[in-house]
């Protein structure tokens, strides 16, 4: 298990592998733009990362099937992203440019709609953590337990894995 924090971005990555002694780990970064798909390389990856993306499609299931595509049998999907609570609780995604903000749209997905993505391309989800702002597990996240808290959960993780070869 690679440990983080990876805050070299990619090369953080490759120093993580190389101090578990796995030079023979490779990292590739691919990415697709809007409804683009991504590059045909068809279970090519033993493992994809998808990070802060799924809150601006639209197909959230068509982006979770083009996910799904390029991890092999048996490989893993890491999916990250805006908690759907926090969109619902108004929350917004933005970035500040020394000459502007820009505010992104968020997709209205739900939490079932983040566990149906990867479940409807032929993945099994082996885990998924709602995380608080602080970084700590959120617990509950009833519409009650989030109108208790006063404060939505911040980001949602999902790890699944595409079902092996027959």
């Amino acid at each position: 298990m690679l440990k983080g924090p990876f805050s070299g971005g990619w090369s953080g990555f490759r120093e993580a592998a190389d101090a578990e002694k796995l030079a023979s780990v490779q990292f590739e970064c691919v990415a697709a733009l809007g409804d683009a798909p991504l590059p045909d390389v068809s279970g090519s990856f033993d493992l994809l990362i998808c990070a802060l993306a799924l809150c601006h499609v639209p197909d959230i299931t068509g982006a979770g099937a083009e996910c799904a595509r390029i991890v092999r049998p048996g490989g893993h999907l890491v999916l990250t992203d805006f908690h759907p609570a926090a969109v619902a609780f108004g929350w917004r995604t933005a970035f500040d440019t020394p000459g502007a903000t820009y505010i992104l749209p968020n997709m209205p997905h739900t939490r079932a709609d983040y566990l149906d993505a990867p479940t409807q391309a032929g993945c099994q989800v082996r885990e998924m953590r709602d995380i608080a702002l602080g970084g700590e597990p959120y617990g509950d996240v009833s519409e009650a337990a989030i109108r208790e808290k006063g404060m939505p959960p911040f980001c949602l993780v999902i790890l699944a894995q595409r079902e092996a070869a027959g």
